[in-house]
């Protein structure tokens, strides 16, 4: 099995972009599950969203998470790494932070791989809103190679169809574009 596990704040989009990935994962034949886990069922309190994928049928659904990648939505949750989230030695850290993955590993107590994109300021510069969940799709498309930049692409138009405006679809499928870009790792 493998786990991606999404952490961010209500309202940010961690649920739907771990139900993005999980749609990718069907359509390669894959097994999967996806799901939130909420605290407060508020805007703004933390939330964790999981996408789990296997070659088999996955048996048992918890919330106690080993995931091989994290993807933090909201730099302001990687202070709990420990706590409300955990990295195992061997999962990659993808993070929306300003900094480079050197100095991010160095405020984190965490050995893996960590890359980091300015996912903020990209979802600023096109959507106008610090909503990062498919600017970070964008970065998870080139750390993982779990699906194409194209893949993602189609999936974002088809979740955001009825929720969005044309324009507003495709300043996300730009702001994904280019934290695929900008993307950095250790």
């Amino acid at each position: 099995m493998y786990e991606i596990e999404f952490i961010g704040r209500g309202g940010q989009g961690a649920k739907s972009a771990a139900e993005i990935v999980a749609r990718q994962a069907i359509k390669k034949g894959l097994f999967i599950q996806s799901f939130p886990d909420y605290g407060p069922e508020r805007k703004g309190a933390p939330v964790r969203a999981f996408t789990r994928t296997s070659k088999a049928p996955i048996r048992g659904c918890s919330s106690e998470a080993d995931p091989d990648i994290v993807v933090v939505i909201d730099p302001t949750l990687l202070s709990l790494n420990g706590s409300f989230f955990k990295l195992k030695d061997d999962a990659i850290l993808l993070a929306n932070y300003s900094g480079s993955p050197e100095k991010l590993k160095e405020q984190i107590n965490f050995n893996g791989k960590i890359y980091t994109v300015n996912a903020t300021a990209i979802a600023l510069k096109y959507l106008k809103s610090p909503i990062t969940n498919t600017t970070m799709l964008g970065a998870l498309s080139k750390v993982s190679n779990y699906y194409t930049l194209e893949e993602l692409e189609k999936e974002i138009r088809d979740e955001f169809a009825r929720k969005l405006r044309p324009e507003i679809i495709e300043k996300n499928i730009e702001a994904a574009n280019e934290a695929y870009n900008q993307v950095k790792g250790i």
